[in-house]
């Protein structure tokens, strides 16, 4: 072996710095054939007298290139018998995988690959070899900056991430290709490579270009700074993990606490704790438990069968659906408030008559929801639906219980209790989906105005409206709120 090769001095240096492999350990390479795993396999191979490394091969045939897909699994077959090294083949219908879960084959086939690969590491005890290169790693930061990515997203793809090492991670495309050819090796070209149907090509064919042109070592500074911005990542999750320590309480954690750290440690704090759950995360998902901290209480649901709850001022997690949740809601009234409630964000805007004016002359839709301040009684609550509760339409005489209300319009059972309800000791003020009783409708009298604003949190949990039922954009159509009027 030419240490003197450019992979080889940088892959050396890879292995040191981050502690990646020690004499005598197995390793198993993830091998697909093209020219970054078999230059991996003739490095690691070269190193088996000298360190006792004990190397297998892995190859997983994706089953989505028909012939291509076997002869890639037929050249790592006689090219593992070249090297004397076990080859493990694994075969998956990732087009049909993919289509039943409704997800990308490219995502579905990298599942595949590291489930097989850690299983089989296991089962050896051995350490997973991944051929990424900076090239690869540079590509990903692209992407995810395109994709809007926080911090994390900037770091690149991690030299160690568990049992799973990556020796080239500071080598290039360039230099595996040398490498190959200074060695003489031989390697296969997956053909879908060559086209644009997948983002990654986009950006190895076009983007990546374009930073060359503008740096030609553009590379190195992208990979410079991935590796200075994982010690800053790491360094912030360890003080977001504190952070976390310093709110725990029993099985939650105070949100008092949480929200006195910097907001950078909260984000990363809510992530931690979503993704510990086994929660994909995302930035609006984290923001809608961020706006949770300010309320008294909320639910938000993450996925079926796991929500997120803040009560007392404490956020914790609860499995199942939460026993009564719906039912046991009430809270004092009070505007200008912000209340976070079954996947649903309320707000309480109050306004003088002259602003409430501007407001009905530019959206009518807005007027179900517009209820005179002044009628309401100071030990108003905002609660969910009670045993005999009526409501008084504004515009049409009619009075009705909740319970026929909801039964004539069809709302399904299970949503009957998440609607919120504005009451006060002489009874309901508003209802959501319906509007303004006519107790609190607005008249010419009207001095203030209170307006609730409801706006889904989206994939926390909203409940989608079945045929027939009155949803909040229909029921008083073309009916003026206040009292006696009908248009």
């Amino acid at each position: 072996m030419n240490h003197d090769l450019t992979l080889c001095r940088k892959a050396f240096k890879t292995i040191e710095s981050y502690d990646m492999l020690k004499r005598g350990d197995n390793v198993v390479l993830g091998l697909s054939g093209g020219a970054d795993s078999v230059a991996l396999l003739d490095f690691l191979c070269s190193l088996r007298q000298e360190w006792g490394l004990v190397v297998h091969a892995c190859h997983i045939n994706h089953g989505i290139r028909g012939q291509e897909a076997d002869r890639d699994q037929v050249f790592c077959e006689e090219l593992c018998q070249k090297y004397t090294v076990k080859l493990y083949c694994f075969t998956e219908d990732i087009p049909a995988l993919a289509a039943a879960c409704g997800r990308s084959q490219e995502e579905v086939a990298r599942e595949c690959r590291y489930r097989h690969f850690e299983a089989l590491a296991d089962e050896l005890g051995a350490k997973v070899a991944t051929a990424h290169t900076l090239s690869d790693s540079v590509e990903t930061v692209v992407l995810n900056l395109a994709r809007g990515s926080a911090l994390g997203g900037l770091c690149g793809i991690p030299p160690v991430r568990g049992a799973v090492v990556r020796p080239l991670i500071a080598v290039t495309r360039e230099e595996v290709e040398d490498y190959c050819a200074r060695r003489g090796l031989s390697y296969v070209t997956d053909s879908t490579n060559e086209t644009d149907d997948y983002t990654r090509n986009f950006i190895r064919h076009h983007l990546v270009p374009g930073l060359l042109r503008v740096n030609p070592g553009a590379q190195r500074a992208v990979g410079s700074m991935s590796e200075v911005l994982r010690e800053q990542r790491d360094y912030l999750e360890g003080q977001a993990a504190l952070a976390l320590q310093r709110a725990k309480r029993g099985e939650g954690y105070d949100v008092v606490s949480l929200s006195s750290e910097h907001i950078a440690l909260q984000r990363l704090a809510v992530s931690a704790l979503l993704r510990g759950q086994g929660v994909q995360v995302d930035r609006a998902l984290v923001e809608r438990v961020l706006a949770a901290f300010g309320v008294e209480r909320a639910v938000l649901q993450l996925r079926r069968g796991l929500y997120l709850c803040l009560e007392r001022g404490l956020l914790f997690f609860r499995e199942g659906r939460p026993a009564k949740e719906e039912e046991s809601f009430c809270q004092p009234f009070e505007a200008e408030k912000v209340i976070v409630f079954q996947g649903k964000t309320y707000r309480f805007l109050c306004y003088d008559y002259e602003q409430f004016k501007n407001i009905e002359n530019n959206d009518k839709s807005l007027l179900k929801n517009c209820i005179d301040y002044d009628r309401i009684k100071v030990n108003a609550v905002l609660r969910t639906r009670r045993a005999g509760d009526r409501f008084s339409h504004p515009g049409r005489g009619w009075t009705k219980t909740l319970k026929k209300l909801f039964n004539e319009y069809h709302v399904p059972p299970p949503e009957r209790g998440r609607r919120l309800v504005l009451a006060d000791e002489e009874g309901v003020l508003w209802v959501e989906g319906f509007g303004v009783d006519r107790r609190g409708a607005v008249t010419g009298l009207t001095g203030r105005v209170l307006q609730v604003v409801i706006t889904p949190c989206e994939g926390a949990g909203t409940i989608e409206k079945k045929g027939g039922e009155c949803d909040e954009g229909r029921y008083f159509k073309g009916t003026d709120h206040r009292a006696g009027a009908e248009k």
